[in-house]
């Protein structure tokens, strides 16, 4: 029943496409709808493509999420999942998408749902809403974040096989959405991730680290707001005087100083967890502290597979103690951090898509200018185009 079920669903889809396919070309047959669009270099995105993936059939993945939530009898039940769709394509002389072939993946799913009752609904909360529309936002918020945990997580799976990955979000604006909610936990004070069924040996302070530095591969600017951190990067690759940091760094010796005193302060504050000792002019980092991003990936992906896969409790850790939405969207954030490194590694392209399906600029504002300016031909009718995508 389920191989009908989804055979149905692979032939539907293809039909969708087909439409999608009929109506893209509609506009591109149009030499004066083409003129009103950035024209793409064929040979030169052949040529890179060969550059960058080799030649050969690889995999392109489109990973989506939904969320729903409801309410029964004070408890409050919030939905949340993510698919991912896989097509081949070839890079050769040109690069061809097999967009009949296309199919849901089957390892790549994961959905959850999460129940709460009603009462314990402000322990998951940043801040207890104080109004009703302020109560449904937040309400929206659990099973938004569970939809992005989701998302990133396959999209990191998927960076083992996939060349090309396809997020129906963009990068940017999750990335910002995830790090405002990452620097209010710090600003709340300690996360419970520690405690979710060990923490894989993260500690609150390489939180800390993962939200200040990111992965390895990310480079931090020498400006004088970074260059603390540009500064403990280069010292997690061993000790080093400050003459040799502000040689690596190109930045002036007094500029360093200044920069290692933070870093003092920044041990301070967290209970003396980063400073082993002070060399003449320099600092020598504890052992392991380097090692924090991988604390972190084995936290986060632990917390999605215990979400995803085991089906635990995603917000109660037991006896009355909750992680909160911060939470998560910080997990979301090491994640988001994750996907990126992996990707480089591998040679993978990210591309995320901007929300566009409710976008109508095209049919409401282009093609009306355009035919009133007369780049459109009056004899035919404009293309049935109801949304930008």
């Amino acid at each position: 029943m389920s191989s009908d079920i989804a055979e149905e669903l692979s032939r539907q889809t293809r039909d969708l496409v087909s439409r999608f396919e009929s109506r893209a070309d509609s506009f591109s047959r149009r030499a004066d709808l083409t003129k009103l669009a950035v024209g793409v270099d064929a040979p030169s995105a052949d040529r890179l493509a060969r550059r960058i993936f080799g030649e050969g059939e690889h995999v392109a993945t489109g990973i989506d999420g939904s969320m729903d939530f409801d309410e029964r009898l004070q408890m409050m039940l919030f939905y949340a999942n993510a698919t991912a769709y896989s097509c081949p394509f070839t890079v050769g002389e040109h690069v061809s998408f097999d967009l009949a072939a296309a199919h849901r993946d089957s390892r790549l799913a994961a959905s959850a749902a999460v129940p709460l009752w009603a009462e314990d609904l402000g322990s998951v909360f940043s801040a207890e809403p104080e109004v009703d529309i302020e109560l449904e936002h937040s309400m929206e918020r659990i099973p938004n974040s569970f939809m992005t945990l989701g998302e990133l997580y396959l999209g990191v799976l998927a960076t083992e096989k996939s060349k090309i990955i396809f997020l129906d979000r963009p990068m940017s604006g999750t990335f910002s959405t995830l790090s405002r909610d990452a620097r209010n936990l710090f600003r709340r004070g300690e996360s419970n991730l520690v405690k979710w069924h060990g923490g894989h040996g993260a500690s609150q302070f390489d939180i800390y680290l993962g939200f200040q530095l990111g992965p390895p591969s990310v480079t931090v600017p020498t400006r004088r707001r970074f260059l603390p951190l540009a500064v403990l990067k280069l010292l997690m690759g061993g000790p080093a005087s400050s003459r040799q940091l502000a040689e690596k760094l190109r930045v002036k010796e007094s500029e360093v100083a200044r920069a290692l005193k933070k870093l003092e302060k920044m041990d301070k504050d967290h209970g003396n967890a980063l400073i082993a000792d002070r060399t003449e002019g320099g600092l020598k980092l504890r052992d392991g502290v380097g090692g924090y991003w991988d604390r972190l990936v084995a936290l986060s992906l632990s917390y999605a597979r215990g979400v995803f896969r085991e089906r635990r409790h995603p917000l109660s850790l037991g006896s009355e103690e909750y992680l909160t939405i911060l939470d998560v969207n910080t997990v979301c954030l090491f994640l988001l951090g994750e996907l990126q490194r992996r990707a480089m590694e591998k040679g993978a392209m990210l591309i995320g898509i901007a929300k566009d399906t409710t976008a109508t600029d095209i049919s409401r504002a282009v093609l009306p200018f355009a035919t009133s300016a007369g780049f459109i031909r009056l004899d035919e009718a404009p293309p049935r185009l109801k949304n930008d995508r």
